[in-house]
């Protein structure tokens, strides 16, 4: 069970750092847009978009970070629980 916790706590650390690295790499780029609107999709959603050709719809945004939050904190827990 520790290591269950363990990896939960590792996979939340890990998906606020990338999220917030995402988040950043925009403004730190000057393509991010001023005043909270964002002027590009966020790095998850572009990556769908590349790979399976679907763009994702302002409303979908937030479900998907949950999915994304999830997954990360998912694989990390199974991982530390399967080491």
């Amino acid at each position: 069970m520790r290591r269950i916790l363990v990896g939960l706590a590792a996979g939340a650390a890990g998906t606020s750092a990338m999220t917030a690295w995402q988040e950043l790499l925009p403004r730190l780029k000057g393509t991010g847009g001023s005043g909270g609107g964002q002027t590009e999709e966020p790095a998850p959603a572009q990556a769908a978009r590349k790979v399976l050709g679907r763009r994702y719809a302002p409303a979908q945004l937030a479900e998907d970070f949950s999915y994304h939050a999830v997954y990360g904190l998912g694989v990390a827990a199974i991982h530390d629980a399967l080491s």
